[in-house]
């Protein structure tokens, strides 16, 4: 079994990579990559690639990219304060670097936790006064072989974005007290310190190598999650426990199921009056979620007039009566509102959504257009 494993290894590489000479090849395959696409027919979108479209558009924003004098990798941010997590072999030999969003911040971030067994490292974002978007950990024990996964990074390092793959997991190997995930996922320079996540948008590894050889395909390598855990709460103090992990979910999928419910007795007053019922949109839910949070942090109610979509509000801070936070009152306060129930009734709107804040008090936000 001892030789299997090494044999299994020989020949794995990490990802970091050179950025120069990435850019270089993609720059000259430019003309070919050109006639491809103009002659490509349009892709067809699939229900599963709209799923993993939103999978992916949760993970993306905490997935940063990692840039040190010698070349690039990839990285994911645990906490909103700005701690991160890479692979130890981007910044062996140095003390900083770089971290760049995908949306084009840039921040300096101090490297203070190394982990060479494991291949791993800790980066703190040494600006202060942000809530950074973070990725959330799921249980890497509980996964099987031939379940799907999903790889995100910066690939070769090129500029606008991650790069994104699917897979299964192929296997598990143990080497040295460490638990790696073997995936036919799509792996490239510049992906290690990336993640690898499920299909609930959990990760569940961290990218660390890949077998490089001209008769081998599809056999790249993630740290499995709960290797990592322990590096993360020693050298943070952040603790995502199992159970941590189950208590957000169990507290999304209750906050979900409400805003389901006031939105289901939304149509359900169209409906009495003979109007068509909007259809549930996912792209409004995340605006009027981020909308609610947004007067929750501001502690009233105000209307957002950045979009083409009409708009009604509830709610107030902490003193606001816990006995008027259900759906039945929330959709009650629009209706005896004359402004609201106009939105609410007018036939014209055929897509909508409601997104709730309910950490300090209780904010409310229907989108329709």
């Amino acid at each position: 079994m001892g030789i299997t494993l090494v044999c299994a290894f020989a020949g794995i590489e990490p990802l970091a990579l050179y950025k120069d000479t990435a850019l270089d090849y993609a720059r000259n395959q430019g003309d070919k990559f050109t006639e491809f696409f103009e002659e490509a027919a349009p892709a067809v979108t699939s229900p599963e690639s709209e799923d993993i479209t939103g999978i992916v558009a949760k993970v993306e924003p905490a997935v940063v990219m990692v840039e040190v004098e010698d070349g690039v990798g990839s990285g994911m941010i645990v906490d909103k304060s700005g701690y991160i997590l890479t692979s130890n072999h981007i910044v062996e030999n140095v003390q900083s670097a770089r971290i760049i969003f995908g949306g084009g911040g840039q921040y300096e971030g101090t490297v203070i936790g190394k982990d060479e067994v494991r291949d791993l490292a800790i980066i703190k974002i040494t600006a202060v006064g942000f809530d950074f978007p973070a990725v959330t950990f799921g249980d890497s024990d509980t996964l099987e072989g031939g379940e799907a996964v999903i790889v995100i990074g910066y690939s070769l390092g090129l500029e606008g974005g991650t790069t994104v793959s699917k897979g299964i997991i192929s296997a598990f190997r143990d080497e040295d007290g460490v638990r790696y995930i073997q995936t036919d996922a799509a792996i490239n320079p510049g992906n290690s310190g990336g993640p690898l996540i499920n299909l609930k948008g959990e990760v569940i590894g961290i990218v660390t190598s890949k077998v490089v050889h001209e008769a081998v395909e599809g056999m790249g390598f993630a740290v499995a999650i709960n290797t990592v855990k322990p590096l993360i709460s020693e050298r943070t103090g952040i603790k995502q426990t199992v159970e941590e992990v189950e208590e957000t979910q169990r507290e999304e999928q209750s906050l979900l199921e409400l805003e389901k419910e006031v939105f289901r007795l939304i149509n359900i007053q169209r409906q009495e009056r003979g109007i068509p019922p909007v259809a549930w949109s996912e792209t409004l839910h995340d605006g009027a979620r981020k909308h609610s949070e947004n007067m929750q942090k501001k502690g009233s109610l105000y209307h957002d007039t950045h979009g083409q979509f009409a708009e009604c509000c509830y709610g107030g801070p902490l003193q606001y009566s816990p006995s008027s936070i259900t759906a039945t009152g929330t959709v009650n306060s629009w209706m005896s509102s004359p402004g609201h129930r106009a939105i609410v009734l007018d036939g014209q709107y055929r897509q909508g959504a409601v997104g709730i804040a309910r950490d300090t008090g209780f904010f409310a936000t229907y989108r329709c257009y």
